[in-house]
């Protein structure tokens, strides 16, 4: 497959890979979860010696409640995180611009391992087996499937662009994309397992087994 600015930093058995995509089209007990609001970050001027920099904030609860949350991300002013305190895993957020909380995702079976670019919440449900891909928009209340394969997909991450999961479709777990204005979705991974995709921009990085 043809790919496009691809770069790997070999390691001993691993290998970080960056993939840049202009277009799909074209490429071939109790949880607390708290938040801290910075209020300076002060950077030392060049020296001889490394020092550290200076930070300082303000932690305050985001939510505190019977069962585990955990997995928390952070986009602008929402909170994602994992919720158990309904018997099993659903996803809530948190709303900082008026302290407020939200359930997202609570249907039936678990839903996990969320991710958040802006209003947009992208999720594992494994209501159906093994595992889909879910987008979850804040703002318009719209619950979109990405995937509907019966092989198992996960770990999904988002930008403004784009969508990245594991997916385990074929001989072995790629990475899959999709681009979130085009709609187009495909693997961009070859032979072997590759595993946890980050999305940023029109970028993807994953790990390269």
């Amino acid at each position: 497959m043809k790919r496009t600015s691809l770069t790997t930093q070999e390691t001993d058995r691993y290998a970080i890979v960056t993939f840049a995509a202009k277009a799909l089209s074209t490429l071939s007990l109790m949880g607390i979860i708290t938040l801290i609001t910075p209020h300076t970050l002060a950077r030392p001027k060049p020296a001889t010696a490394v020092t550290a920099g200076t930070f300082s904030g303000v932690e305050s609860p985001v939510v505190v409640k019977p069962g585990d949350q955990f997995d928390p991300v952070i986009s602008g002013r929402y909170v994602v995180f994992t919720d158990t305190s309904g018997g099993n895993a659903d996803i809530w957020y948190f709303d900082s611009a008026d302290g407020s909380l939200h359930p997202a995702v609570t249907g039936p079976g678990d839903q996990f391992l969320s991710e958040i670019a802006g209003s947009r919440i992208v999720y594992t449900d494994a209501n159906t087996g093994n595992g889909d891909i879910r987008l979850f928009d804040i703002i318009t209340g719209s619950n979109t499937a990405i995937t509907s394969d019966p092989a198992q997909q996960l770990s999904p991450s988002i930008s403004g662009r784009l969508a990245a999961w594991e997916d385990s479709r074929g001989a072995d777990r790629d990475i899959w994309v999709l681009d979130l204005v085009t709609g187009e979705a495909r693997s961009v991974t070859g032979a072997g397992d590759q595993n946890s995709p980050a999305a940023s921009g029109n970028q993807v990085v994953f790990v390269d087994n």
